[in-house]
This record gives structure tokens, sequence and C-alpha cells, in this order.
């Protein structure tokens, strides 16, 4: 199997190279992603740990290294400690923003997760703050109708709705919703759940004429993707 492979190469390498080379210290990396995909992210850590220390001992501040940072953010955030993950995404942004330039595309990827372990951890300012330039950087380079954009927008006017900005809201999801219509084939799921969305709004602001025009149009949609039978048809 996978994991035998590469602990066999890791030995052979440990026999020629010294024990702090890159191509070991890649091996070692390769060895904590089969960890992750088996579940055990305690040794999925420790084997990225080990990697990073030998990336940050050879290359400092590399793209190797941002990358291990990355890789043990996503498996810190998967068992929930998210002080560590704010801190790996951090230090990574902060390789790659060096490395990259302020405004490139891998770097809006990486602020996103770290928004994403901000709304875990509760710190919504900071979430909305690293929104707003993951969609500029994502404007910038992918232009305003892009599917990257309306994921992001999406996000936040979920985040203002749970805080009951309705109106910020409602912007949102209406600009998810033309983007959604003009990018997606047909009557995709995303846009009747989209189409809940606003009409949710639009009963809470008893527009209730509106609201009952997006969910029967929800509706239609659930229907002919899911079937008439589907509980996503009935609770709409």
């Amino acid at each position: 199997n996978a994991m035998e492979c590469f602990s066999t190469s890791m030995n052979i390498k440990k026999s020629l190279l010294a024990s702090d080379h890159i191509s070991i210290a890649e091996t070692i990396s390769e060895i904590s992603y089969i960890h992750e995909e088996n579940g055990d992210i305690e040794n999925a850590i420790k084997s990225q740990s080990a990697a990073l220390f030998i990336y940050q001992t050879k290359l400092g501040d590399h793209m190797n290294t941002a990358d291990a940072l990355v890789s043990l953010s996503r498996m810190y955030d998967s068992i929930g400690d998210y002080t560590m993950a704010i801190d790996s995404y951090t230090n990574a942004i902060r390789i790659q923003e060096q490395i990259l330039g302020r405004d490139h595309l891998t770097i809006a990827e990486t602020m996103y997760l770290l928004g994403k372990v901000h709304q875990k951890n509760g710190d919504i300012d900071k979430v909305l703050s690293l929104f707003k330039d993951v969609m500029r950087i994502r404007k910038k380079y992918l232009g305003k109708n892009d599917l990257s954009v309306a994921a992001v927008l999406n996000d936040v006017g979920i985040i203002q709705a749970e805080r009951n900005q309705n109106e910020i809201a409602l912007r949102c999801f209406t600009e998810v919703f033309r983007l959604q219509k003009s990018l997606l084939e047909g009557n995709h799921e995303d846009v009747g759940i989209t189409l809940v969305r606003l009409g949710e709004l639009r009963h809470a602001s008893t527009e209730y004429d509106v609201a009952i025009e997006h969910f029967t149009e929800a509706m239609c949609v659930f229907k002919e993707r899911r079937g008439v039978n589907h509980l996503s048809v009935a609770d709409t």
C-alpha cells in the first residue's frame, strides 16, 4: 500500500541522505497526508510538523514552508484546534505574500480558509474583513462574473442574515442569484438554495408576495433536480 511504499522510500533516503534533506521532508509530508486520509490526525500533525521543521531550517520562508503550514492548519482545523489553525494559516499568508506579492489567487484561497476558521471561532468581524480581501483579489484576477466570487458573497450573505443584517444579506444573495443564473447551466440546485434564502429574507421583511415568488421558483428547481417527492420540495 501507499504507506509501505513511502516508508520504504524514507528508509532508503535516510540511508543515503542527511536526516534534514529536503527530499526526506517531502516524503514525510506525503506520509502525513496518508495519515490524514486514514483519519489519524495526531500522526498526520506529527509528520507534517517534522517536515515543516526541515523546511524552516533549510529553506526559511519558502513556498514549501507555506504549503506545510497550510496543511497543518487544515489538520488542526479538523480537530477543532482553531488557535493553532489560525496561527499556521496566518504564518502561511505572511510567507505567501513575501514570495507572491499581496494580491495573488493562492493567497486569496488561504485567506478564505483562514476566514472559515475564524468563523468557527466566532470572530465574525475578522471573517468579513478577510472575505472582503478574498473578493477583491478574485475580482481582480477572475473578473466580477465568476462563481468563486459568488461563493464568497454567499458566505457573507449567510453571515449577515445570521446577524439580522437583512438588507446587506439581500444584496449579497441577489448578486449571487444573478451570477448563478448566468454561469450555471439550467436549473442548478444552487440556484434553488439561493432562491430559498431570498424568499426567507423577503418573508422576514413582510414582502410576502415576493417571498412566495421566490419559494415557488425554488420549488420548481428542486422538483426538476431532485424529484417531486424530495424533502426539499416539501420544506419549500
